[in-house]
């Protein structure tokens, strides 16, 4: 069994990695440790992880073993990998590492130059790089975001009648984005009446916070009762819930964020109904669906 020798190591995550004597020390924590060995010309072969809390590994030694491999041995020079992966390992204090491996036949010709636990590159000047071993400290390791789906419904009726926008409730959702750049895909539907046949109408928007979003305005009017994603008017809407839809992609930033819908009569002389018409006799429910979809 020989040990595979280290000779450069980089820590860009300052996890405290150091190596001397050929030996890896890592500090108290958990580790994700993979490693690759090759073997050359050398027959069957395979590696192992050999750790210890003692630096001259005089005691409380554990292994780990690596995939089988095989070089071939015969007239054809070839060089061949064994790997090891270890999801998760825990140290509770300074613990000592280094590769070992083991062939069944062995390959040593021309002198140290030339062995079974690798080939070279014949590149005068550069070094040769044989045995890879990565460490990557969990505690501190970049994780995937976690995407998430969210849907609320609204199944009771409700009336808006002060001429203000005023929140749907039920149709209130908070988010936490996985990263500034992530994205929202919001689709939402509204089911809505009038109280009264005529000319006056009622409207719903989406906000996110105080803001309104998703809501555009014709002729660049300002007047922000004259604007929403979804509008529906008394001479349908007494007779008829109408379905207000909206589909928009929001890229809201970092952190938590409310997402809800409102809705505004636009006159008191008929009020906005959600989920019923003026008319009576038939009701309907309402949702909004988020998807973070990045």
């Amino acid at each position: 069994m020989d040990s595979q020798k280290f000779k450069h190591s980089s820590d860009p995550q300052s996890i405290g990695l150091t190596v001397s004597a050929n030996v890896v020390t890592v500090p108290a924590g958990t580790y994700s440790i993979r490693w690759r060995a090759p073997g050359y010309n050398c027959n069957r072969f395979t590696s192992r992880l050999h750790y210890s809390n003692q630096s001259d590994f005089s005691s409380d030694n554990n292994y780990i073993i690596g995939a089988s491999g095989y070089s071939h041995q015969n007239s054809s020079v070839t060089v061949a990998v064994t790997f090891g992966d270890v999801a998760s390992l825990t140290f509770t204090g300074n613990t000592y590492l280094k590769i070992e491996q083991y062939s069944l036949s062995g390959y040593t010709v021309g002198g140290t130059n030339s062995t079974g636990l690798g080939a070279n590159s014949g590149k005068s000047g550069t070094d040769s790089i044989y045995t890879t071993l990565q460490i990557e400290d969990l505690a501190t390791a970049v994780k995937q975001p976690s995407f998430g789906v969210w849907n609320v419904v609204k199944t009771d009726t409700q009336v808006v009648d002060d001429e203000t926008w005023t929140d749907i409730t039920s149709l209130t959702q908070n988010v936490t984005a996985a990263s500034a750049s992530s994205k929202f895909l919001i689709t939402a539907v509204v089911n809505c009446g009038m109280s009264n046949v005529g000319g006056h109408d009622g409207l719903v928007r989406l906000v996110r916070g105080t803001t309104v979003i998703g809501s555009t305005s014709s002729n660049g009017s300002s007047t922000t009762n004259s604007t929403g994603f979804g509008q529906v008017g008394g001479q349908t809407g007494y007779y008829n819930a109408e379905p207000l839809s909206i589909t928009y992609l929001d890229t809201p930033g970092a952190g938590t964020h409310t997402y809800h819908i409102e809705g505004l009569n636009n006159n008191d002389a008929s009020n906005l109904l959600v989920n019923h018409r003026g008319a009576g006799g038939f009701y309907t429910t309402s949702q909004m669906t988020i998807q973070q979809i990045s």
